[in-house]
């Protein structure tokens, strides 16, 4: 079955520190970060972050480095749950209280582990749909009335985060 609506893809680009920084500002308008650790299954060593400039959904996407350390603590320290290393890798099920929650910075974003030591974060004030053919979410715009695509790294990620983010997920399509 098609899509009943059209969907608008992003504008991939590359992490800079200048795009970096555009980000840190507007932190609010991250839609969705995925961030997966090195040795992770699938996109290991990489982190992509979805923001809205204006109309435009910008996927914004970095490897290994002093960006994509940034980026994880930009985007983890303001989620309901601090994921580490160690609750990623080590007893992740069993230990909910080493999940912390950093009090002092606004809380924008859901956390979700995607498995095989990949973790996202989607805005809390965003709600997704999804669509399992294409393995992503889609999200509408109130402010222009668009609907927007956000594509998972990998199909095995798309699968965890869909039953963690049901709560704030419909199926549409």
């Amino acid at each position: 079955m098609e899509p009943l609506l059209t969907t608008k893809e992003a504008k991939t680009l590359q992490m800079t520190e200048t795009n970096l920084a555009t980000i840190t500002k507007k932190v609010n308008r991250v839609i969705y970060a995925e961030w997966a650790f090195p040795g992770a299954m699938g996109c290991a060593g990489t982190t992509r972050v979805y923001i809205m400039d204006g109309e435009d959904l910008i996927q914004y996407e970095t490897g290994m480095g002093k960006l994509y350390d940034k980026i994880y603590d930009l985007i983890n320290d303001r989620s309901d749950k601090k994921y580490t290393k160690e609750t990623v890798f080590g007893s992740l099920s069993s230990s909910k209280d080493s999940l912390k929650v950093k009090k002092d910075l606004p809380q924008y974003f859901k956390s979700a582990y995607g498995g095989f030591g990949n973790l996202a974060w989607k805005n809390k004030g965003v709600k997704f749909s999804w669509d399992d053919k294409n393995n992503s979410f889609i999200f509408f715009d109130i402010n222009n009335g668009r609907y927007y695509r956000v594509r998972c790294s990998i199909m095995g990620v798309y699968r965890h985060l869909r039953s963690q983010f049901a709560s704030s997920c419909s199926h549409v399509l």
